[in-house]
């Protein structure tokens, strides 16, 4: 933003009195708006965060609740839950949360950091679009418009029906940081084109890589490039006959894109080599998969829906903000914004930049509606042909911030239009201005009220403001004292993978016991489905009364019943901690009082501790194994990361079996003298295991190499990263040098 102020020529040096004139004419056009923008974003913050709550819940769990946890979470391509999985699609938060990790070792607390962050979100994305505004419209407005539109459509993008259902209420960190990253790519993107200036189009390519998060989903990739791709097109048919600005624009899209590809590098190139694996659901081409999500959630999102930028699931059908939006007056003014939009036609036409953004708010209309008539059918057909655009089964949710911001232009302008005819009507400008703010007031004030008050639900459903309870840092605190790596399980199990906890502020999202506890955990019943183990989650869930599940639907071999404790041991679980914090009704699992009851008649589990609502059990089977394990020879076990382990073994004597605790993947490798021991194969029905033919001592050392494409992508990234930087402070120097 800085960059742009002082290419407006805010910095120049000029005389005394032109000094004050300009100031004055800053403050008035300038200052004063980003000031009120500055007030409402931290006015918004202040007022979420004045309990001393934590925002969490939902997909994204409770990201802030222990920095330095959610990092290592964040950064390594294995992920030690559930007795470990492949994980690449948070890569791409490891810069932002890294520099939150380094902020809470600082000693900052996670609270603070959180609302700090969502400060600077709001902040970014607003002004982003108040530049964008004053860019693309400014010379073609009038006098009396030139203030008012960009500080009126900023302050709508903040504050409208989509932010507060589809940004904010979701609890998506990819969602936060698109609302700043997709605005101020493309600010900047369109900068360096109108102004034949690369180094804008550098810093779009910076900020891509501050604000990575958004790329947590993959949509989010073709959610940044798709307006700037639609401007580029409008650049090219703009400047069809010269050849200059033509081969610029060619230039500068084929610089941006290397460049991005380049900065980027650190998820993307993991995602490219390891990727399909983990997100094979998002190309699937069956009609019953990712089309089929799209048919069911489009149900909510008809065009009228959209053009109100509403949401049925969330305003209507679900309740979420309360049956106040189903009153007439609130159905009155949600049909305000498409209505005063209309009034922007006869003038917006005129203007040069009209064809780009009724274009970028058609194509946004068309995505954002799903498959609802007219033209859903042919959303379908694109999809089917184009399996890659799957990952926009969600449509609305994913690409509807470009509608969004394609639609600001057409309702502000409006607006001020519908003010200007009060105006000549009444010969009464300050009437018409009443009736401007009125209007103001009851779309970005009353009707998305919640956004002011921080309250995004009403009962039945759970406000995600929280606050953990001391206790569970006291237990995780006691787990890391014992010996040993092992797994912890966590009951009541559910039987799907959604939770609530019933402290003084509740909980209620993913199981989030990953987030609390350090050693890794099985979480959910979903960890049994189809497995092996299948009898233990059957076991643990069935203890509810009612409906029993069944994990397993086919004939494979599984788990003997009766030895429920002994499977617990091959998993490498050693701690049972039961939650007396849960609702267990609303995950339809056992109540606490009837897995106590199992428990205590278990003769090789003991109760051990109790840390507030929390007790915790030990399975006396498991107290002499670890996730790396020989029944053969004495080892000692050095764990780096989730990702590498050194290996010490002593005095083997005969050939030895060596177990890995973990789910079993080719991509585990274990070395002996910088060679590959090849017989690797899969143990305990999940887990693997290798042959080591050699006597004595000697080092071990087991990797999973998945993540090498992670170090090298950050070394491609950083290098990437500080040439963009030299040049983007050296070009500013050369023409200065140049111009001497």
């Amino acid at each position: 933003m800085c960059y742009y102020l002082v290419s407006k020529g805010l910095t120049t040096k000029i005389t005394s009195y032109d000094y004050k004139m300009t100031f004055k004419r800053f403050f008035k056009g300038e200052l004063l708006s980003l000031i009120v923008i500055i007030l409402v974003c931290l006015l918004i913050v202040s007022i979420w965060f004045k309990d001393g709550l934590m925002f969490a819940g939902g997909e994204d769990v409770i990201s802030f609740y222990n920095p330095d946890r959610v990092f290592d979470l964040f950064f390594y391509t294995w992920n030690p839950q559930d007795s470990g999985t492949p994980q690449i699609q948070l890569l791409a938060r490891v810069p932002y949360f890294y520099v939150i990790e380094l902020f809470y070792n600082w000693g900052i607390p996670g609270l603070l950091l959180q609302a700090l962050t969502f400060f600077l979100l709001m902040l970014s994305g607003t002004l982003a679009i108040y530049f964008l505004l004053k860019e693309t419209l400014s010379k073609d407005l009038p006098e009396n418009m030139k203030s008012s539109v960009p500080i009126i459509g900023s302050l709508f993008y903040l504050l409208n029906p989509y932010a507060m259902s589809q940004i904010w209420l979701r609890g998506l960190y990819n969602q936060f940081f698109s609302f700043a990253l997709v605005p101020i790519f493309l600010l900047f993107f369109v900068l360096g084109l109108n102004r034949k200036k690369i180094v804008y189009g550098l810093i779009a390519v910076i900020c891509s890589f501050i604000f990575s998060t958004g790329y947590t989903h993959p949509a989010t990739v073709i959610t940044t490039w798709a307006i700037p791709i639609i401007y580029l097109i409008f650049y090219f048919f703009k400047f069809k006959n010269n050849v200059k600005n033509i081969t610029f624009g060619l230039f500068y899209i084929i610089t941006i894109l290397i460049l991005w590809f380049l900065v980027n590098a650190f998820w993307i190139y993991p995602l490219i080599e390891v990727g399909k694996q983990v997100f094979s659901s998002a190309l699937d081409t069956s009609l019953t998969n990712n089309i089929g999500t799209l048919q069911g959630v489009s149900k909510d999102t008809p065009i009228f829906t959209v053009l109100r930028l509403l949401h049925n699931g969330y305003f209507f059908r679900g309740l979420y903000y309360g049956d106040i939006y189903l009153s007439f007056p609130f159905m009155l003014i949600s049909w305000l914004i498409p209505a005063v939009a209309l009034f922007s036609f006869s003038f917006f036409k005129k203007m040069r930049y009209f064809k780009f953004y009724f274009f970028s708010l058609l194509i946004g209309l068309f995505v954002s509606s799903g498959d609802n008539p007219p033209l859903g059918w042919l959303l379908i057909v694109i999809l089917q042909l184009v399996p890659l655009l799957q990952v926009f089964r969600n449509p609305y949710e994913k690409f509807g911030i470009n509608f969004l911001i394609a639609y600001i232009p057409f309702f502000t302008i409006g607006l001020v239009i519908v003010s200007n005819w009060f105006k000549e009507k009444l010969n009464s400008s300050k009437i018409a201005k009443l009736i401007q703010y009125f209007i103001i007031i009851l779309i970005c004030g009353i009707f998305v009220w919640p956004m002011w008050t921080g309250k995004f639900a009403v009962k039945p459903y759970v406000n995600p403001w929280i606050k953990v309870p001391s206790y569970y840092k006291l237990a995780d605190n006691w787990l890391m004292e014992q010996n040993g790596d092992f797994q912890i399980f966590q009951l009541p199990l559910t039987a799907g993978d959604g939770i609530r906890y019933t402290w003084r502020n509740p909980f209620q999202g993913l199981e989030p016991s990953h987030y609390f506890f350090q050693k890794p955990s099985i979480r959910t019943g979903y960890f049994f489905n189809n497995s092996y183990y299948a009898p233990i989650g059957e076991q643990f869930v069935n203890l509810r009364e009612g409906e029993k599940i069944k994990y397993v639907t086919n004939n494979r071999e599984v788990l003997d019943k009766n030895k429920i404790i002994e499977g617990l041991s091959f998993l490498n679980i050693r701690y049972i901690i039961l939650h007396n914090d849960v609702d267990y009704k609303f995950s339809s699992s056992p109540s606490p009082d009837q897995i106590r009851e199992y428990l205590n008649k278990q003769d090789k589990i003991k109760f051990v501790k109790k840390f507030g609502e929390l007790e915790v059990y030990e399975i006396e089977t498991s107290k002499n194994l670890s996730v790396v394990y020989s029944p053969d020879a004495e080892i000692e076990t050095s764990k780096k990361n989730p990702t590498l382990y050194k290996i010490y073994v002593k005095n083997a004597k005969e050939e030895i079996n060596l177990y890995f605790l973990q789910t079993f993947n080719p991509g585990w490798e274990l070395s002996l003298d910088n060679q590959v021991v090849t017989k690797h194969e899969k143990v305990f029905s999940y887990a693997n295991g290798w042959k080591i033919n050699k006597l004595g001592n000697y080092t071990l050392t087991l990797s999973y190499k998945p993540q090498q494409f992670v170090y090298l992508g950050f070394k491609i990234s950083l290098i990437s990263l500080i040439i963009v930087l030299i040049v983007i402070i050296i070009i500013p120097i050369w023409k200065k040098v140049k111009n001497i």
